[in-house]
């Protein structure tokens, strides 16, 4: 239980049910008088692990005092050899979902992710893409390409301590260095 001392709320999460892997399958957040929140989550096992610990789907039913519920369905599927996240939809219940892609590159960093939108034109998906050093522990450049009229990338990017690998400069995709 906590409260919202600003707003003089008080809200309490309960744990209802749990998978043979431990992992929280339901949930309910009570906000005093406000709101009350279900989550229920489902999981499979995902790439090499046998156990099942990667959520398939979660859905969310909000209700606020007064008004009907409001559920939104997220699914999740996965690479069947890495179990790295592959796909994720978010309103899959809905005529609009937004559907994030992911592509890794064969260490296991992030190379691509290309957001979109259900009943909309390729053109307007948001793609992000990242670049690494050789090794590929620490991220180079991330790249947003867009649609405004014509296609737009706007790259920020980064250098490191080759030794530490800590962050000596990062910049922005306003191109300001810090």
């Amino acid at each position: 239980t906590s409260t919202d001392m600003l707003a003089g709320t008080t809200s309490s999460t309960t744990n209802t049910a749990w998978n043979s892997a431990g992992e929280v399958t339901s949930s309910t957040t009570a906000v005093a008088g406000i709101e009350t929140v279900v989550s229920t989550t489902a999981y499979d096992a995902a790439g090499p692990s046998s156990v099942p610990c990667k959520p398939t789907s979660i859905t969310v039913t909000t209700t606020r005092t007064g008004q009907p519920p409001v559920t939104v369905n997220t699914t999740f599927d996965y690479y069947p050899t890495t179990g790295a996240l592959k796909k994720k939809i978010e309103f899959q219940d809905r005529p609009v979902q937004l559907i994030t892609d992911l592509l890794y590159f064969p260490t296991g960093n992030l190379k691509r992710s290309t957001t979109s939108y259900t009943g909309l034109s390729p053109i307007n998906n948001r793609v992000k893409i990242w670049t690494y050093d050789p090794k590929y522990r620490y991220p180079l450049t991330a790249t947003k390409r867009w649609y405004n009229t014509a296609l737009v990338d706007i790259t920020e990017s980064f250098t490191y301590d080759p030794k530490w690998g800590t962050p000596l400069t990062h910049i922005s995709t306003d191109q300001l260095q810090t």
